[in-house]
């Protein structure tokens, strides 16, 4: 083991180094690019993806070790290369982490509007979430470097939660290694560069849950007081994430009485989680005129029969544009791969663990495989079903991957108890598993087109403060996001504004400009704004090829007449956004 760990030593240091120097010699983006994984050298991400894969064996190898291993070492390792995967966009110069339309812009909006007022306005719906994200900001971080350093300290914050959690439920500090070991890869791929609510309320639950549990089997009021204040912090963060960790509180009393333990814990510990949950969470979001008009419009659109199965672009286009299964299949796998193995290997290891022990099966086992039935039911109901909170896979699969991670680590660290041929099977799907999720997650953590340039934001800016309001704007993938990014969340509201929340026929650029058989845009009206940027006729490349066309708005053909249309004047360019105006 002293000369593997060695060798090991010496690869990490390499490949550290060969990333970290590749990074720093990365030249700024003149312009908008699709994808960051273009523009990067392979060799980054190689790197990356085998130094983690060998950390994680390393790991779990080190767990059935007879010799004693350290296992701090390659967990501080993955934690560096996960904090320079985090931080490449900020290596390749892009201004912010973040597209037109992103809900992350009204969250920066939220902070710069705490910041230039001093003071949280009533229509803040995340007020805890926000305060904390300025906090970070004031002690010198910079908004936009914020996506960074939440992600990460979130990231660590899930890692070292799912390790307490599986400790706390299995007693096992081999079932809670091989869970941390489990937790490292992205497996909630773009999620976790996407500083929202919704992530951040997702990786501080399996700690909540930890603190939760002990308090319950231990009759600790001091974890009952911290489960509490990590209840709160739950409960104000997402509407979601508590109706799940309210689910989760009930899965876990009912499976203490399922396994009827000789020493049955307070039960008081449950009742007053789970009412805390419950009652605060219902004071701030039911009562709440935002989320009750949100609402509304989510069930008006499942009565009316339409908006109730988008789930992602990548995953619409997949369900009704593809030509054939066999598309269908592959973009589905290449965009969310990692999690399906992830859940797929956990079903089949909670069937090893019924069919072999059956009527044996332990208290931990009985939890993990509830949690991870219920988890997967309520994803395929949300999936298939009705989606309230969003219309994205990754705001769905979260907490059937926590659970996955879960049975996989009790299913592992008990792999002694099995036949030869399950072990050896399982051995073999673990390696399949390291091999194709971690670069299959990593592949997908940065979204395409998911970034502002630095000309691209002036540009705005300058549109902004100088355009009139009586004159109406055409433009693609603006949106009042942005605005409230570069303006604050809360500031005064415009009569008419320029880019709306969602889009709208008035707002929207037509067609080829409105050229289609015509000299002159007819079908843009006098005293028109029009803005083009790089981003309207490149976005598209991140998709299937056949969808090309159907995306396509513009071509550089369109902008050629533009600038030999007489009756249309351009007032702004930086070389990436442009402004015209129509003055006939």
């Amino acid at each position: 083991m002293n000369v593997i760990s060695k060798y090991f030593k010496i690869f990490q240091i390499f490949s550290l180094l060969t990333v970290v120097v590749s990074l720093l010699l990365l030249s700024d983006a003149n312009s908008h690019e699709v994808s960051i994984y273009n523009s990067t050298p392979t060799i980054v991400w190689i790197l990356i993806s085998l130094s983690m894969i060998l950390c994680i064996v390393y790991l779990i190898v080190g767990v059935f070790s007879t010799l004693e291993t350290n296992l701090i070492l390659p967990a501080i390792v993955i934690y560096v290369f996960i904090l320079l995967v985090f931080s490449i966009p900020d290596f390749r110069g892009y201004y912010v982490s973040s597209h037109y339309a992103s809900d992350i812009m009204v969250h920066f909006g939220e902070i710069r509007s705490i910041k230039l007022t001093s003071h949280i306005s009533e229509d803040n719906f995340y007020p805890l979430y926000h305060i904390q994200l300025y906090s970070v900001h004031i002690l010198g971080i910079e908004l936009e470097d914020l996506d960074i350093v939440g992600s990460m300290i979130s990231y660590i914050v899930f890692t070292f939660g799912m390790y307490c959690f599986a400790r706390s439920v299995s007693n096992d500090t081999r079932s809670a290694e091989i869970a941390f070991a489990f937790s490292l890869p992205l497996i909630f791929l773009d999620f976790h560069v996407n500083i929202r609510p919704t992530t951040y309320s997702i990786m501080i639950m399996p700690f909540v849950l930890y603190l939760i549990n002990t308090a319950y089997t231990k009759k600790s009021k001091r974890f009952l007081l911290l489960s509490l204040i990590g209840l709160l912090f739950i409960s104000i963060s997402h509407p979601e994430t508590a109706i799940i960790t309210l689910l989760i509180l009930s899965i876990i009393f009912s499976t203490h009485l399922l396994a009827k333990p000789v020493d049955l814990p307070k039960k008081g510990v449950i009742i007053y989680s789970s009412l805390t949950l419950f009652i605060i969470s219902y004071m701030w979001y039911i009562s709440n005129p935002i989320l009750q008009e949100y609402l509304s419009f989510r069930l008006i659109s499942v009565i009316r029969g339409y908006d109730i199965t988008t789930t992602g672009s990548g995953a619409a286009a997949a369900a009704s544009d593809y030509p054939s299964i066999l598309s269908v299949f592959t973009r589905v796998i290449e965009l969310y791969g990692s999690p399906i193995i992830y859940m797929s290997l956990s079903g089949l290891s909670v069937f090893l663990i019924i069919y072999t022990k059956r009527f044996e099966i332990s208290y931990p086992e009985k939890l993990y495989i509830l949690l991870y039935s219920t988890s997967l039911f309520v994803s395929f109901v949300l999936l298939f079903g009705i989606q309230l909170f969003g219309d994205s896979i990754m705001r769905i699969v979260p907490y059937s991957l926590i659970s996955s991670i879960l049975v996989l680590s009790l299913f592992i660290s008990n792999i002694g108890q099995y036949k030869i041929f399950v072990k050896k099977a399982t051995i073999v799907l673990m390696v399949i598993l390291l091999l194709l999720t971690v670069p299959l997650s990593i592949a997908n953590v940065h979204s395409d087109n998911e970034h502002l340039t630095k000309k691209e934001v002036v540009g705005t800016q300058m549109f902004l403060q100088y355009y009139n309001e009586d004159y109406e704007t055409k433009s693609l993938h603006m949106s009042s996001k942005l605005m409230a990014y570069l303006e604050g969340a809360h500031t005064e509201k415009r009569g008419d504004p320029p880019f709306y929340r969602r889009t709208n026929e008035k707002h929207t650029l037509p067609q080829k400009l409105g050229y289609q058989e015509n000299q002159t845009s007819s079908n843009i009206s006098e005293y028109t704004y029009i803005i083009l940027k790089r981003y309207d006729y490149t976005y598209y490349e991140g998709s299937p090829d056949h969808m090309h066309k159907e995306l396509s708005v513009y071509d550089n053909n369109d902008v050629e007449k533009l600038y030999n249309d007489e009756s249309i004047v351009r007032v702004y360019s930086n070389g990436e956004f442009r402004i015209w105006l129509s003055n006939e």
